[in-house]
């Protein structure tokens, strides 16, 4: 059983995050000629590398950083125009993880949701050199510890979640768009709704429950046409996203009282009435 913390508005200050990101640039700046080209966004320099060794794309960092994860931690247009040729060249590399704990289970399209890159993001899910490692993308985990409950980045480790913790409702019907799953639960049992009580995000609750609402009536009207006594047994068994227990044994509501987040209590209550 997950034990359940307070969790204090603003406790968790934002600078946490920039101090954690900064120490892994100032990682980057390693001894080696692959992380000199990345970090210089040295798409010549890159080229001539690998061409002599294409392992070289999987060259490991202090904190289990690839040299696509520095690429798009950087973020600037060359960058990111140089992460491109990487991915097409190598497409693997889109799924490539951070392998130590800090991070572990991160990987680009993580980086490019916080990054709030929304023309990125949606490259990397329509791109037809990609496309084999689009299910692959949407469902990756972030759970290191800094993405774990109480830490500044806990965001409920798939893409969606993280898109929806970070307020972005359109990078959500992105991934939503390529098939990402509203039912995913994180490893605290935390479904997207609770996350978002977490994160006192009431108007991403909305859209996101109005979306799971439209998504499952679609489902039925579909497979009404089929079999009738399916889809009654359907909607039986489905249990509203809303009403989920995770862990713990909290709904969105219970647990937005256990943890005394007050506004978002009350936007519930009333939704419920």
């Amino acid at each position: 059983m997950v034990q359940t913390k307070q969790l204090a508005a603003g406790a968790l200050d934002e600078g946490l995050n920039l101090s954690a990101v900064e120490q892994q640039t100032e990682a980057s700046h390693k001894d080696g000629p692959i992380w000199e080209a990345v970090r210089k966004a040295d798409q010549a320099a890159l080229e001539r590398l690998l061409d002599a060794d294409h392992n070289s794309i999987y060259a490991r960092g202090p904190v289990g950083d690839c040299p696509i994860h520095m690429l798009f931690l950087y973020g600037t247009e060359a960058h990111l125009n140089t992460a491109r040729y990487l991915i097409t060249r190598f497409p693997e590399t889109v799924i490539q993880i951070y392998n130590q704990s800090e991070y572990y289970g991160e990987i680009a399209l993580h980086i490019a949701i916080v990054n709030r890159n929304t023309s990125i993001v949606e490259w990397l899910l329509s791109d037809e050199h990609i496309q084999p490692y689009r299910e692959l993308q949407l469902t990756a985990t972030a759970n290191g510890h800094f993405f774990q409950f109480g830490r500044p980045c806990y965001y409920g480790e798939t893409p969606l979640a993280f898109a929806c913790c970070t307020n972005q409702w359109n990078i959500a019907e992105i991934l939503l768009k390529y098939g990402a799953s509203m039912d995913m639960v994180d490893s605290n049992g935390n479904t997207i709704l609770h996350l978002l009580v977490i994160h006192n995000l009431p108007q991403i609750y909305i859209k996101f429950k109005e979306h799971w609402l439209e998504v499952q009536a679609t489902a039925i009207s579909k497979s009404s046409n089929v079999d009738n006594d399916k889809v009654a047994s359907t909607k039986k068994k489905k249990i509203p996203l809303w009403k989920r227990l995770n862990k713990d044994g909290f709904t969105p509501f219970t647990l937005a009282a256990k943890l005394g987040l007050t506004d978002m209590f009350s936007f519930l209550l009333d939704e419920r009435k």
